[in-house]
């Protein structure tokens, strides 16, 4: 069979192909005689041209005996592009690619109907569901609103400190509860008011406060959904004019809820009462009360045909202040903070919840929410007046502090047994040296003897240090623990002694002008008794007399000209002369 080049790639091809079997170019089958082949011209669409092609290679050279020139092919617009091959190759590609696709299609749908119908077996319980390592049949877990429950535990009780009464009175409170969505069904009528029931409690970690709450959450029966929120005092009376706003609920972006846009606002009215219709929903409930959150302000679920009553409780935390007399103490300061936990675990002071001053009752109260606080009372002088910390107030409970004063009462009285005033005294704390020995510390108060010859100073109950200035001769006395209890009087009373110095000559005459000194009397090394410090000195005079009040112990007197006297005995109370020869006590 004849053979001819294609003019474009020049594979051979039979002389009546219609198309290259290398190219696939379209061929036209060669004329009955030898004539030649007039060049095909098409329009091209401007502004490509076909690029001329290469000529033949002399292997393809058309025979001798038919010379022809090479035409010349541009492609029609139904023709396919140069760059792709349509015919041969691309013909069996499309049909590989049709068959796998057919493959695919119906391995997908094997699949498909093979899981249909293992699904189907294993919700029948024809077949274990082994999902996971699942052995039973899948339950659907119904979901319903979160709320944090707190279960009021009774707080550990201790022994109050003395000078300071820590009571509380109870009023009944109903049980917590917790909000939770209405049962899809129920075999009995629903009650017009129940009380939601509470959650597990979570056991206390050791040493750690049981969580008090003031909420009380119920659902009732109703027209209309919404949300009713009570607020009352820890006596039972209801508190109006407190605000209440009530907001949509969302979530934080870790997940948690948060408050969303308020939907409406309003405050108690005297019944202490504030109502919300509401559709159906999750709300955010918050109440403008001193004190802690007053219970969970999130998760609130509003259904049709119910409403949530928000019943809070408040507590009353009551200050009383009085003296060593048992009288009130007016006009002393008194705040009530937050309590918070400081890196070691132990309670601190938190922010500030409200102060007040003591009335002429002596007494101070504070409505607040129900939780652990600070209690802090000012303008009392001494030690503090008990534990700050943990003051339990509880919801409908009355929490009261009583703190009684002690009297530390200093007084000084010559020889004479007459009041002197004018006498500096101070009141210190009292603390340890290195050796665990007490001392004086830091002053508190101090001030001068009155013409009473006394001084007082009323301080929580604790142990103190006083100190007499202004008086002469060895100490007054122990001037450490001084033990002050609340409703008692701790007096501390000096009387001092006297030594007087009375000089005569021979002949009975007052000795006048003569110069006379007092020293301390202490001993050496060696146990004998010695002349110590000078505490002062003066003349004689017109009487021949000189004299010094001054506190009880043991004194040298050095009379000019006159041999020195020893161990010269002063007593409270007592006047001892001397004559610059003998002293005697009276």
């Amino acid at each position: 069979m004849a053979m001819a080049p294609c003019p474009r790639c020049g594979k051979l091809n039979r002389s009546n192909a219609r198309f290259c079997g290398g190219c696939g170019l379209t061929l036209t089958p060669p004329p009955t005689s030898p004539q030649p082949v007039p060049t095909q011209q098409v329009t091209q669409p401007a502004p490509q041209q076909p690029a001329p092609q290469p000529a033949p290679s002399p292997r393809y050279a058309p025979p001798p005996t038919a010379p022809q020139p090479r035409p010349t092919f541009s492609p029609t617009p139904t023709q396919t592009p140069p760059s792709t091959r349509p015919a041969g190759g691309m013909t069996r590609a499309v049909r590989s690619t049709s068959y796998a696709l057919i493959i695919l299609a119906l391995v997908a749908a094997v699949c498909i109907v093979g899981g249909v119908l293992v699904t189907l077996l294993m919700q029948n319980g024809l077949i274990p569901n082994i999902a996971l390592g699942a052995t039973q049949t899948p339950t659907v877990l119904a979901t319903s609103a979160v709320a944090a429950t707190t279960t009021a535990i009774s707080a550990p009780t201790s022994t109050p400190l003395s000078g300071s009464s820590v009571a509380s009175t109870a009023t009944p409170v109903a049980p917590i509860s917790t909000p939770t969505d209405e049962p899809t069904a129920s075999a009995t009528a629903t009650p017009a008011s129940i009380i939601l029931p509470d959650a597990t409690a979570t056991p206390l970690a050791p040493g750690a406060l049981a969580p008090l709450t003031s909420l009380r959450v119920t659902k009732q029966t109703a027209t209309n959904s919404g949300i009713r929120v009570s607020v009352r005092y820890a006596d039972n009376t209801p508190a109006n004019n407190v605000y209440v706003r009530v907001s949509t609920q969302k979530q934080d972006v870790s997940g948690n809820p948060a408050v969303g846009d308020s939907v409406d606002s309003n405050r108690t009215d005297n019944a202490g009462l504030v109502t919300f219709n509401l559709k159906p929903g999750t709300y955010v409930v918050e109440a403008d009360l001193a004190g802690y959150a007053y219970g969970n302000r999130f998760n609130y679920a509003v259904t049709n045909g119910a409403l949530l009553v928000l019943d809070i409780s408040l507590s009353r935390i009551r200050v009383g202040l009085k003296d060593a007399d048992g009288k009130p103490l007016g006009g002393k300061y008194v705040a009530v903070y937050l309590q918070k936990t400081d890196i070691s675990g132990n309670p601190a002071r938190g922010d500030q919840v409200n102060s007040n001053r003591t009335d002429n009752t002596g007494a101070v109260i504070f409505n607040v929410t129900a939780g652990y606080y600070d209690v802090e009372i000012g303008d009392i002088l001494g030690q503090p007046y008990g534990n700050p910390f943990n003051h339990a107030a509880r919801a409908g409970e009355t929490h009261s502090v009583i703190v009684g004063l002690g009297r530390l009462r200093v007084g000084v009285k010559d020889a004479d047994g007459k009041a002197v005033s004018g006498k500096y005294v101070t009141v210190n704390f009292q603390k340890l040296d290195v050796d665990g020995k007490p001392m004086i510390g830091d002053r508190i108060d101090s001030n001068r003897t009155d013409n009473t010859g006394t001084i007082n100073f009323d301080l929580t109950p604790g142990t103190y240090a006083t100190d007499i200035g202004d008086l002469w001769g060895a100490k007054w006395g122990d001037p450490l623990n001084k033990q002050i209890q609340s409703g008692a009087t701790n007096s501390v009373v000096v009387s001092l002694g006297r030594i007087t110095v009375g000089l005569k000559s021979a002949d009975g005459k007052p000795i006048t002008g003569r110069y006379v000194t007092v020293y301390f009397q202490k001993k050496d090394v060696s146990g004998n008794i010695t002349k110590g410090d000078r505490i002062d000195g003066n003349r004689t005079d017109n009487a021949g007399l000189l004299s010094w009040d001054i506190t009880a112990g043991n004194y040298i007197l050095e009379i000019e000209n006159i041999t020195p006297q020893q161990n010269i005995v002063v007593q409270p109370s007592k006047i001892t002369t001397s004559d610059g020869k003998t002293a005697t006590v009276h």
